[in-house]
């Protein structure tokens, strides 16, 4: 089972929430690395559709989790996989690292419809709280 994670939001290495720091003790960061799909903007944080068929990126970090079971399930619970009506779920999608590297990574996608939500066109959702 693969024990990377890609991350595009408020875990990534920028933020300093509390599961942010928790992911970086518990993990060791590979490098920064996008994936196809459309990033979109819920206001304290983004939400992810992962598309194979888009042109468009997201753009975000990959980390190694040292010690995957425990971790993964904190940052399931983080991203309220296991609620009734998960806002997010976890999939394996291929991820494209900067150094040209292709890793089959753990993701958190957006688990409704995001038919209204403002689109981040760049992708990036770290340079987009900061415009």
């Amino acid at each position: 089972m693969p024990a990377y994670l890609f991350t595009y939001g408020t875990l990534r290495r920028e933020f300093s929430n509390s599961f942010a720091q928790q992911l970086r003790q518990k993990a060791l960061w590979c490098g920064k690395a996008s994936l196809t799909g459309q990033l979109y903007d819920l206001g304290q944080y983004p939400a992810a559709v992962f598309e194979t068929a888009q042109t468009q990126l997201v753009h975000g970090e990959v980390w190694l989790l040292t010690d995957f079971g425990p971790t993964i399930a904190l940052l399931d619970d983080y991203e309220g996989t296991n609620d009734p009506t998960p806002e997010y779920v976890r999939v394996l999608v291929p991820v494209h690292l900067k150094n040209g590297e292709t890793l089959l990574c753990w993701a958190y996608q957006y688990n409704f419809s995001v038919s209204g939500l403002p689109l981040i066109a760049h992708g990036d959702y770290w340079r987009w709280k900061n415009e």
